[in-house]
């Protein structure tokens, strides 16, 4: 039993290890989004004549999941 805990626990701290590893730069998932977003722009005709809901639909499918809006109006905002 000790000999499975022994070789199990270090494999599995490692597991967590290499997958915390494995995620992308701040910066590099900013830029990587930013011109994703930029590059839907340009290529939509109905972002391009300002429909609302297209526009609202490319920033929940694309921005939304990535950042958190709250906690970064929280930070800029502080006490207020």
């Amino acid at each position: 039993m000790r000999i499975a805990i022994r070789i199990g626990l270090p494999a599995f701290i490692a597991a967590f290890a290499l997958s915390a590893y494995a995620q992308e730069a701040p910066d590099a998932m900013v830029k990587r989004v930013s011109q994703d977003v930029l590059q839907t722009i340009k290529s939509d005709p109905k972002i391009q004549s300002g429909d609302q809901a297209r526009i609202r639909e490319v920033m929940e499918s694309k921005l939304a999941p990535n950042f958190d809006f709250e906690r970064m109006t929280a930070l800029a905002m502080g006490r207020n």
